[in-house]
């Protein structure tokens, strides 16, 4: 039975919505039950919802009070802000305390479902469903039940691509919420990549306001933004993080510990990280062979591929977008499972791409793959003795990591596609409609960016 074209645009919204809204009641009304379902999906919360909102609200009360937030204090607990200066700066008239942490959090996950429905609507009910299946993972909710500052930048981006879709003046307001974007997370800078997509005179004009804000940024910025990068997180390669260090940093793990290290035990993986000690030449001898790899893949698959389908300009703008994001993301550091949620950009072109089909399970196996890798966990060391249960674990994540290699060299070699056919276009060759390895805009409808 055909769905109606509101029910496809808002269905992802509405379903994440009345998801939402279980969780919710779950917390209110029976707390054990809320808790014990995200450990069943393979959440660790915390006591109370929207946690990454309140450190945010906090450091913002502590900064006005004059702490340094960069560097531990008793004001946060001994912990340090790692998000840049800007954030403090927009944050100054929010309040702090449990009553904004809520509002905050709701706000942030409420502007997230909505702009689920901003991206181009899913065409089949089959494609609806994958859309629920991918906005509702563990990857989502991990996001949301922390109240995580990437479910913003989430919307940001979103409305960024949706307004480079439109007009000039429209177009270039898309691009300043890039640089919000980037202003308050650095790594969305990488969403500027869709700057290539447009015809040269409004390429440079865009280019120059850009340049002078992001340069007004560094100068009045620079301190606290080194700061923060200097902090950045990082944790176990085994769970809940993902990034290109990942593989070789476990294999290195492994190797100088026991395999009982795959368990979610932290007090042992802070143990074994801290006397870990690899050589930085094995380290790095470890790495650049598998980015190395990578980029020749990258350019095998953008001159070997079969033609791709058609794509129209705005399913096309998100998965550039999405790509550029997920790569920055991990090859720039390790990243909480959360920032997965870049991946759902991708989904409008994947939905209707034939000539790679594993791509869309891959990419579903790696949203939900925090609930499926306790399960297998646990299956394994109830069925098998202790050696296989180990070994079947580290199978797991072996194939966790091959995927995300497999998805980046995908991901990668669309850039490296979409680079070359905008260069081409920039420096006067015309847009090849169906060359082959090309994310060709739909003939039928055209593009409205052209000059």
């Amino acid at each position: 039975m055909p769905l109606s074209p509101f029910l496809l645009r808002t269905g992802t919204s509405l379903f994440a919505l009345a998801v939402l809204g279980v969780f919710a009641l779950l917390y209110i009304f029976t707390p054990g039950g809320y808790f014990t379902l995200l450990h069943l999906l393979g959440d660790s919360p915390y006591p109370t919802p929207f946690a990454d909102t309140k450190t945010i609200l906090d450091a913002t009360a502590c900064w006005r009070a004059g702490v340094d937030v960069y560097t531990p204090s008793a004001c946060l607990r001994g912990g340090i802000f790692n998000y840049s200066p800007l954030l403090l700066r927009l944050a100054f008239f929010l309040p702090a305390g449990p009553a904004a942490t809520l509002a905050g959090g709701l706000a942030s996950v409420a502007a997230f479902i909505l702009s689920l429905s901003l991206l181009p609507p899913p065409e089949t009910p089959r494609a609806l469903a994958i859309r629920c299946a991918a906005a509702t993972s563990i990857a989502t909710i991990f996001g949301v039940e922390r109240g995580n500052f990437d479910l913003v930048i989430f919307c940001l981006v979103v409305l960024g691509v949706a307004l480079t879709l439109r007009h000039s003046a429209l177009r270039l307001a898309g691009y300043l919420f890039f640089l919000l974007a980037a202003g308050l997370k650095f790594y969305p800078a990488a969403a500027l990549v869709l700057l290539a997509k447009e015809p040269r005179r409004p390429l440079l004009l865009f280019a120059l306001p850009l340049a002078l804000l992001g340069t007004a940024y560094i100068l009045g910025f620079h301190h606290g933004t080194i700061s923060a990068l200097k902090t950045l997180p990082g944790g176990p390669p085994f769970i809940y993080w993902f990034g290109a260090i990942n593989l070789p940093y476990g294999l290195s793990l492994l190797l100088h510990a026991p395999a009982s290290l795959l368990t979610q035990n932290f007090a042992l993986y802070q143990l074994a990280l801290a006397n870990l000690h690899v050589p930085a030449p094995i380290a790095l001898a470890i790495q650049l062979p598998l980015w190395t790899a990578a980029a020749l893949a990258m350019l095998f698959l953008s001159q070997r591929r079969a033609p791709a389908p058609a794509l129209d300009p705005a399913a096309r703008a998100f998965h550039i977008t999405g790509a550029a994001l997920t790569l920055c993301c991990f090859f720039a550091a390790q990243n909480v499972v959360y920032r997965e949620i870049f991946l759902l950009l991708t989904l409008p072109a994947l939905e209707r791409d034939n000539q790679t089909p594993w791509l869309l399970p891959a990419i579903l196996f790696l949203l939900w793959e925090e609930t499926l890798r306790p399960i297998a966990a646990i299956a394994s060391a109830t069925l098998l003795p202790i050696p296989l249960a180990n070994a079947t674990q580290i199978t797991f994540w072996l194939l966790r990591e091959l995927l995300w290699w497999a998805t980046i060299t995908q991901l990668g070699a669309t850039l490296v596609e979409y680079g070359q056919a905008e260069a081409r276009r920039l420096l006067g060759g015309a847009f090849k409609q169906g060359r082959p390895g090309a994310l060709p805009l739909d003939p039928a409808k055209g593009s409205p960016l052209e000059p």
